[in-house]
Parts: structure tokens; C-alpha cells; sequence
């Protein structure tokens, strides 16, 4: 359906469709925990399928939080896997706002790959390496590489979401 609408939008102003790029997924985001729902939260695999595909394509914040509270009236409370795939997806959200291409992080250390038309302010970036050379550097002119001790999955989410939002 991407590539439908992207060749009828190009036809529409009378350029021509570039078939060849990649469809836009977004920003990846890996933080290297489980973010799923589980079996035996939504038992039928063709009804999770679709969850997983409204979760993936949902546009906004608040999409997403609808989402989620339709969830939860039809299958009760969320398990934390699934918990854990609602915030994952948001950071996605957020990170697209700003222009990161790429989130990628475990316990201890990550970074952060930056799309060459970004909106993330290079005077922040540089107020965090000059401010702890030794957690950030850069690596390249679009990632930002970065240490951290975040040892459980709550810590994890938090710190990179609050470093997201030291970003933008």
C-alpha cells in the first residue's frame, strides 16, 4: 500500500515514483528486552498479529494511548512484555519527531544514529560531551555514542528517554 501511495503521490505532482527506496518503517529502536504480547495475554495469533500492526502504525502519542486502554478493556491489565512494547513504540514516536534514525542500547552503554535532516539542536549534543567527555562522544558527524549503568529495564527506559528528551 506504501509504495501505491507513494507512486500515486509522485504521479499527482507530476514527478516521477521512486519505487526503488526502502519503505519508511521509522526509527529502529533496540534496547535489547523483550517487547511482545504474550500468548497468553491474546491467546489468538491472528488477532495478535493485527495488535502488533496498529502498535507499529500508530501516528501519534496519543493514538497509541488509546490503543493501549483498548487493550487493557478487552484483555485486562498488561503484562510487562507487553508494557515494555507500548513505551518501546513511544520512544520510536518521539524519536522520529526529532530526526534519530536509530536507538540502541543495553545495560550499560549505546547510541544513537541521527538522520542527516534532524531537528536536534547540535548545541545540546555538544553541551553533553563537553559536559561528561567521558558518558558521550561522537562517532561519526550523526551518532552519538554514550555510557550508562542502567542494570534493570525501568532504569533503561529512563534514562533513554530522559537523554531523548535532553535532545529535543
Amino acid at each position: 500500500m506504501e509504495l501505491l501511495e507513494r507512486a500515486v503521490s509522485a504521479l499527482k505532482s507530476g514527478k516521477q515514483a521512486d519505487l526503488e527506496r526502502p519503505l519508511d518503517a521509522g526509527p529502529a529502536v533496540d534496547l535489547h528486552l523483550p517487547a511482545l504480547i504474550p500468548e497468553d495475554y491474546v491467546p489468538d495469533v491472528h488477532l495478535r498479529l493485527v495488535l502488533y500492526k496498529r502498535i507499529a502504525s500508530s501516528a501519534s502519542r496519543d493514538e497509541l494511548d488509546e490503543l493501549k486502554v483498548e487493550m487493557i478493556d478487552r484483555f485486562g491489565p498488561m503484562p510487562p512484555y507487553t508494557l515494555s512494547l507500548f513505551r518501546a513504540t513511544a520512544l520510536k514516536l518521539r524519536a522520529a519527531d526529532l530526526g534519530i534514525r536509530k536507538i540502541d542500547a543495553g545495560a550499560s552503554s549505546g547510541y544513537f544514529i541521527f538522520d542527516e535532516t534532524n531537528i536536534v539542536d547540535p548545541k545540546r549534543v555538544l553541551k553533553l560531551i563537553q559536559g561528561n567527555a567521558k558518558q558521550y562522544r561522537l562517532d561519526g558527524p550523526l551518532k552519538l555514542r554514550f555510557t550508562h549503568d542502567a542494570r534493570n529495564e525501568e532504569k533503561l527506559f529512563a534514562r533513554i528517554e530522559q537523554l531523548v528528551e535532553t535532545l529535543a
